[in-house]
């Protein structure tokens, strides 16, 4: 009895060191896999030079990781290879957002069960919070597994979520600091130093503190490697010589739902010229936010000015006509003025020379101008549309 005993469990013993084996190699597998298609794409993305090329990517991204997830989805399995799982389903669900409610229930059921694996699960839960733009649910799990994570790429990545993301200024300032001071960073996100120097130019310029926001971005700009964007911190640094002073004045052949508006006629009113196109995609996010703020306030002595300029060419959201003259090109863009139900005044230059007094070099940017005709704040990008709505409270408010 003793010897059957002992037989079956070397039996049991051998077939779960077996199936151990088998897991390992499976994960193995598994994680080499997804590595090769992850560098695939991160080399594409970086010759992306067109939205077509971007949506091409895109689909075969999907591709590739549904034939990842269908090629692994009769093996053996554990704990360690389901995290694997919903690491590539939660990649997927930036395309496919139907993906995120699956990793989502699968990362609990792990957490809930206190695997030996906890830490990897929460740290995947944190990425699902910020999919969601759930920073403050994010923080609250990243706080209790911060001390315990390897410093590796996610982790870097985890300082720069709530450095670009958070609205607290104190979240931005600690994790910031946390990037910046870092020895170790992989090369792939050295070159994000300059952009959270910008991110802190920014709040120092909201705050007022030119000097300091200056030192700011010469420190952005002395860093990066990339002409664009040094192109594009150059062009903050002058934004800032703009602040304070009086608001250079605008022109445009072409004025809708209004008569031609002279700055200079509109002192002791709060002035929001956003510089904007049908094409680009951040504007249209902001345009919503723009049509809100002119309705509620404009009888409180709010204008805000659409100012775009012809380009030739005609895009938008809906549709995408190539070439077009100068007349299809204004008709087109009452139409998406129109269908969007902008309410404010729009603005179309021929030639949008104002785009170069204002050092324009990304859109949309807003430049917001005081009661007295001065240049108080320029916001570049859509970002946080809060932002937005606070600063044209706070120059409402002023005598």
């Amino acid at each position: 009895m003793l010897k059957k005993i002992i037989m079956i469990s070397i039996i049991l013993t051998f077939f779960i060191s077996c199936q151990a084996a088998k897991n390992i190699e499976t994960f193995q597998n598994f994680s080499n896999d997804y590595k090769t298609i992850q560098k695939k794409h991160s080399e594409k993305v970086k010759k992306i030079k067109s939205r077509k090329e971007y949506m091409s990517f895109l689909q075969e991204k999907k591709k590739d990781l549904e034939e990842l997830l269908k090629k692994y989805e009769n093996s053996p399995s554990n704990d360690k290879i389901e995290i694997l799982r919903s690491k590539v389903l939660l990649n997927l669900s930036q395309i496919d957002k139907s993906k995120l409610k699956e990793v989502e229930e699968k990362i609990n059921t792990l957490i809930n069960k206190k695997s030996r694996y906890i830490i990897e699960a929460k740290k995947v839960k944190v990425q699902i919070l910020f999919t969601k733009r759930n920073t403050e649910g994010a923080l609250k799990i990243f706080r209790e597994i911060e001390p315990k994570l390897k410093r590796d790429e996610d982790l870097f990545m985890a300082y720069l979520y709530f450095t670009f993301m958070s609205d607290d200024l104190k979240i931005i300032n600690e994790f910031s600091s946390k990037f910046l001071i870092s020895k170790d960073l992989p090369k792939d996100l050295s070159i994000y130093k300059s952009r959270v120097y910008s991110k802190l130019a920014s709040i120092e310029k909201d705050k007022g503190n030119l000097i300091k926001a200056k030192e700011f971005l010469n420190k952005a700009i002395s860093i990066t490697t990339e002409s664009r964007e040094k192109s594009s911190l150059e062009s903050e640094l002058s934004h800032i010589d703009l602040m304070g002073k009086p608001a250079l004045p605008i022109s445009a052949e072409t004025w809708i739902n209004s008569q031609p508006l002279s700055l200079k006629y509109l002192k002791g009113k709060v002035v929001v010229i956003d510089f904007w196109a049908t094409w680009c995609g951040p504007c249209i996010t902001v345009i919503p936010t723009l049509i809100e703020e002119f309705k509620n306030l404009k009888d409180k002595g709010l204008v805000i000015i659409g100012l775009t300029k012809l380009y030739g060419m005609y895009r938008d959201d809906v549709e995408n006509k190539g070439k077009v003259s100068r007349e299809e090109e204004i008709s087109l863009t009452k139409k998406f003025i129109k269908r969007n139900k902008i309410n404010y005044p729009i603005a179309i230059s021929n030639e949008g020379r104002d785009s170069e007094k204002y050092k324009i070099t990304g859109i949309p940017t807003m430049i917001f101008i005081n009661k007295k005709g001065n240049i108080d704040s320029i916001k570049v990008g859509s970002g946080n549309l809060k932002v937005i709505k606070d600063k044209i409270k706070k120059l409402l408010e002023e005598k």
